[in-house]
């Protein structure tokens, strides 16, 4: 698995198309597979999407692992 911290670098190389996918995996520590996923918003869509805003999906995470406890 990949922290969201993760996921947006990956993105953010995809969009500056300055490293292969198999460079980006190999730097972030996951697999080609995933770099690829990313990629075709088979997973991690919502952070493709105009107006994603890191830091209250982040805040809502924390909400609820806090009501988990």
């Amino acid at each position: 698995k990949i922290t969201l911290e993760q996921a947006m670098d990956i993105r953010d190389a995809l969009i500056r198309g300055d490293e292969r996918p198999f460079e980006i995996a190999k730097r972030v520590g996951c697999s080609k597979q995933t770099v690829y996923s990313i990629k075709s918003r088979r997973t991690w869509k919502y952070i493709w999407e105009k107006g994603f805003d890191k830091k209250l999906y982040s805040d809502m995470i924390q909400q609820v692992k806090n009501a988990k406890v």
